[in-house]
C-alpha cells in the first residue's frame, strides 16, 4: 500500500512537471503556401515555411536568451546555393523584416547573422515601440544562413525570444531550393514534403509540421513543326538540288521549334516582372530587390535581402542570396548535322518579339544569347546580333543568326526576357537551312540531322551532373528529359531505269549497260556511285550491285553470268543523277534474232532524274 502511495506521488510530480514545461514552451503553428515546381527543375523554390508562436517564458532584460536549432527536412536533396562552405542562400527570417507590416521587427532592416555553423547568441534589452516599451535581443539579429546537409538545411543557434502575451513571434524560412526532378508522381504530380523539428535550449513545439510545400509536375512539352507553324512539314533534301533562296547565301525557312508550357508560371524571367499597364498581363522592367518577405515573386529568384539598396550576404561571399543566375533558359541542340548544311535561327536581340507566339493580351519573348555564356550572378543578358534578315520566302523573313557547327553540333540558347504569369504560353522559334547542291564531293553529305528541345542549362552545358547544393553550378539547372526529333534528312539523287524485258532461257541471252552522263557539255557535276539491280520475274536473284561507276563511263554485264535462267524485268537505281540505260537481247552469238531498246527512265516517288519529258521518261 505504501509502494502504491510512493508510485502516485511520483506521477503526480511528473505530471505537474510536464504541465509547466509545457505551460512554458513557445507553440509555434506551422503553414506554407505550396509553389509549383517544374518536374525537370534541380534547383526549385519550394514555398516558404512560416512559423507563428506564442506564449513561452519571457526573458528578463540583461539575461541570456535561450537558442534552439530550427531544422526543415524534406523528400528530395536540398539545392540551394552554398555561399562559405556548406553555408547557403536559404534563410530564417525573425518577425519579417521589410514587410511593412506593424510590428518593431518588421520596420527593422535585415541583419544577418554570419557564423551559421554556431549562431548567434544575444541577450534580452529593452526597445519601445509605438510608445510601449518591448524587449529585444541585443545585438538585434533578424536573418539566419542556412546549414545544408543532403536533403536538410539548419538554422543554428536561432535566440528565441517569447512574445508578450498580445502578440506574434514569426519565423519565416524561405529561399529553399529542392532537386524536384527527383521527384516522380505518374499522371499526377508528385509533392515535395517538408517536416520542421527545433531542438536547442528554448523549449518550442511545432504544430502541424509536416507540410506540401509544393506540387511538381512535368511543365514543358515540345515539338517541331513546319515553316508556316501548322504541322510538320517535309523534311527530305536532295543531295542534287540547292537549298536556298534568291542566292546562294539566303537561307530557307524550314521549320518553327515550339516550346510549350504546361503550366502558367513555368516560364520565368530572371527576376520578378512589373506589369507593363495595370491590369495588362504583359511585363517588361524588372528590380533585383526582392526583399519582401512572403511575397510570391514569380521568377528565378527567391527572396534577395537587400538594405538601403545593398545586398545583405555571408561574410566572405560577393553572392546576393535568393538571386538566380538568369531566367528560363530552353534550348535547341541540333546533332548529325551533315557536312555541307547552315542552320539558322531566330529569336535573336534586339529584335523584340522574334520567336513569340501571342496568347490574348499576353506575350513571351526571347533573346538568343552565346551558348556557352551563362553568366554566373551577371545581371546584363548578353545578346546575339542577327547575321541575317533575308531568309526566303519574303513571308517568312525574320532576323537570324547562323550557328557555329562543331562535329555535326550546333546549340542555340534563348532566355525568356518577357512573360504572363497567369497564361500558358508557347515560343516558336523559326529555323532556317542553306545548302549549295555538290554531288560530286557528297555535299551536303548524306544523313539526318535532329533536334532536341529542352531547358538549359542540363548537365552537358555545365560539364557536370551536379543534382545537390553547390556554390559554382548554375541557378537555375535542369535534367534532360527530350527526345530527338528529325529535322532533315538529306538523301542521294538517283535515276531509276527500268529495263522492261530481259531474259535469259530457251537459248537467249540479255546484254544489260548503264551510262553515267554526268559528265556533259552543259555543267554538270560529275558524280559515281553504285547501281542497285533489282530483279522480278522467273529465277530472281537477290539484288546485285554493280562496284561504283565513275562519271563519263559505262557499266556492262550479261544476264547469264548476273541472274541465270532469269526470264522477267529489272528496275535499276543508280546513285548518281544522270544514268541511262539499254538492254541488247538476242540468241547465242546473235547469229539468228537480236534486238535492243533503251531503258525507261522512272519518275519514282524520289529521287531525281533528267526533267526532260522525252520516249525514254516514264512516269511511275
Amino acid at each position: 500500500m505504501a509502494d502504491f502511495r510512493r508510485i502516485v506521488l511520483v506521477l503526480a510530480v511528473l505530471s505537474l512537471c510536464a504541465g509547466i514545461a509545457g505551460a512554458q514552451a513557445l507553440t509555434c503553428n506551422a503553414t506554407t503556401v505550396p509553389t509549383q515546381l517544374r518536374s525537370e527543375g534541380i534547383t526549385e523554390l519550394m514555398g516558404d515555411i512560416l512559423l507563428t508562436c506564442t506564449g513561452g517564458v519571457s526573458t528578463a532584460p540583461g539575461s541570456v536568451i535561450p537558442q534552439a536549432n530550427f531544422v526543415v527536412y524534406t523528400n528530395t536533396t536540398v539545392t540551394s546555393r552554398l555561399l562559405v562552405g556548406s553555408a547557403s542562400e536559404a534563410l530564417l527570417l525573425i518577425d519579417e523584416p521589410g514587410s511593412g507590416l506593424a510590428s518593431y521587427g518588421a520596420a527593422q532592416p535585415i541583419v544577418a547573422c554570419n557564423a551559421p555553423l554556431s549562431g548567434c547568441p544575444a541577450t534580452a534589452a529593452t526597445a519601445s515601440y509605438g510608445g510601449n516599451p518591448i524587449t529585444v535581443p541585443s545585438p538585434y539579429v533578424n536573418a539566419f544562413f542556412g546549414v545544408v546537409s543532403g536533403s536538410s538545411v539548419t538554422f543554428n543557434g536561432v535566440p528565441v525570444l517569447a512574445p508578450s502575451t498580445v502578440s506574434s513571434r514569426f519565423y519565416r524560412i524561405t529561399n529553399v531550393r529542392v532537386n524536384a526532378s527527383a521527384i516522380t508522381g505518374g499522371t499526377l504530380p508528385g509533392n515535395i514534403i517538408a517536416d520542421v523539428a527545433v531542438s536547442g535550449s528554448a523549449s518550442v513545439s511545432v504544430n502541424n509540421s509536416a507540410l506540401t510545400t509544393g506540387y511538381v509536375a512535368k511543365s514543358l512539352s515540345t515539338s517541331v513543326r513546319s515553316a508556316n507553324d501548322s504541322s510538320l512539314g517535309s523534311i527530305t533534301g536532295l543531295q542534287c538540288n540547292n537549298l536556298y533562296g534568291g542566292s546562294a547565301t539566303q537561307p530557307v525557312a524550314w521549320a518553327n521549334l515550339r516550346f510549350s508550357e504546361q503550366f502558367a508560371s513555368a516560364f520565368k524571367t530572371r527576376v520578378n516582372p512589373y506589369p507593363l499597364t495595370s491590369g495588362s498581363g504583359i511585363y517588361q522592367s524588372y528590380a533585383v530587390e526582392q526583399n519582401i518577405p512572403g511575397f510570391l515573386y514569380t521568377s528565378e529568384s527567391g527572396f534577395t535581402p537587400y538594405t538601403s539598396g545593398l545586398p545583405v550576404t555571408l561574410t566572405g561571399s560577393t553572392v546576393t542570396p535568393g538571386l538566380a543566375d538568369f531566367g528560363t533558359r530552353i534550348s535547341a541542340v541540333f546533332s548529325n548535322i551533315p557536312s555541307g548544311v547552315s542552320v539558322y535561327v531566330g529569336g535573336v536581340s534586339p529584335s523584340v518579339g522574334t520567336g513569340a507566339t501571342t496568347n490574348g493580351s499576353s506575350t513571351t519573348t526571347v533573346t538568343l544569347i552565346p551558348s556557352a555564356t551563362y553568366l554566373y550572378g551577371a545581371g546584363t543578358l548578353v545578346g546575339v546580333t542577327s547575321t541575317t534578315s533575308s531568309v526566303y520566302p519574303a513571308t517568312e523573313t525574320f532576323p537570324a543568326v547562323q550557328l557555329a557547327v562543331s562535329g555535326g553540333t550546333a546549340i542555340a540558347t534563348w532566355e525568356i526576357t518577357t512573360t504572363s504569369t497567369s497564361t500558358i504560353e508557347n515560343v516558336d522559334i523559326p529555323v532556317a537551312l542553306l545548302y549549295v547542291a555538290n554531288p560530286g564531293n557528297n555535299l551536303p553529305a548524306i544523313g539526318t540531322a535532329t533536334v532536341n528541345l529542352r531547358y538549359a542549362p542540363d548537365a552537358a552545358d555545365i560539364g557536370a551532373t551536379d543534382t545537390t547544393a553547390s556554390s559554382s553550378q548554375p541557378i537555375p539547372r535542369f535534367v534532360d528529359t527530350s527526345t530527338a526529333t528529325n529535322i532533315l534528312s538529306t538523301s542521294l539523287c538517283t535515276t531509276s531505269l527500268l529495263f522492261p524485258y530481259v531474259t535469259e532461257i530457251a537459248g537467249f541471252d540479255t546484254g544489260l549497260a548503264i551510262a553515267n552522263t554526268s559528265t556533259d557539255p552543259f555543267g554538270s557535276t560529275p558524280q559515281a556511285g553504285t547501281c542497285t539491280l533489282n530483279w522480278y520475274g522467273t529465277a530472281a536473284p537477290a539484288a546485285t550491285v554493280t562496284p561504283s561507276v565513275a562519271s563519263g563511263t559505262v557499266w556492262a554485264g550479261l544476264t547469264s553470268l548476273l541472274a541465270p535462267g532469269f526470264n522477267g524485268y529489272v528496275i535499276a537505281v543508280c546513285n548518281f543523277e544522270y544514268a541511262h540505260g539499254f538492254a541488247f537481247v538476242s540468241d547465242l552469238g546473235a547469229r539468228n534474232l537480236a534486238m535492243g531498246y533503251l531503258a525507261l527512265i522512272l519518275n519514282p516517288p524520289s529521287g531525281s532524274f533528267r526533267p526532260a519529258s522525252t520516249a525514254e521518261t516514264l512516269g511511275f
